[in-house]
């Protein structure tokens, strides 16, 4: 979890000083890249989650994540549970942005892992193909 958190920081963080280097400060696909990751960041409740989360892992540690195990006689196999307790990540850590904030405030005691994973892998995607498309589309060499 720490790696991935890192991994999309980085991302975003060299996408924006590519950017920079090739097109400036103020130009027009920075500035584009900035808003779609506002886009992103207000439409999904897990971009919200795992931007913070990187956060807390920064200033805090790693995100306390707890993990079940559970078997039945209906079901073939076990089924592993990964999630956090939406209140232990609000005691220890009291830098959650305000929308943030209020999606754990409002959501389930369990955030479940996974399903957040699997929302925000969608919206990783996205700022991938945006950014490729930026340089695509700027760049006569990669069409």
């Amino acid at each position: 979890t720490l790696n991935l958190l890192s991994m999309f920081k980085s991302f975003l963080d060299h996408g924006k000083a590519a950017l920079t280097r090739r097109f400036g400060e103020e130009s027009h696909q920075l500035h584009s890249w900035e808003k779609a990751q506002n886009i992103e960041y207000d439409a999904s409740s897990a971009y919200r989650l795992f931007s913070n989360l990187r956060n807390y892992a920064q200033h805090v540690g790693m995100p306390p994540l707890h993990f079940s195990l559970q078997a039945g006689v209906e079901k073939e196999g076990v089924e592993i549970t990964l999630e956090f307790y939406r209140d232990e990540l609000l005691s220890k850590y009291s830098r959650w942005s305000k929308d943030a904030k209020l999606d754990l405030v409002n959501g389930a005691d369990r955030v479940f892992l996974l399903p957040n994973l699997d929302e925000w892998s969608k919206c990783f995607h996205r700022l991938v193909k945006f950014i490729q498309t930026i340089r695509r589309d700027e760049d006569p060499r990669i069409r």
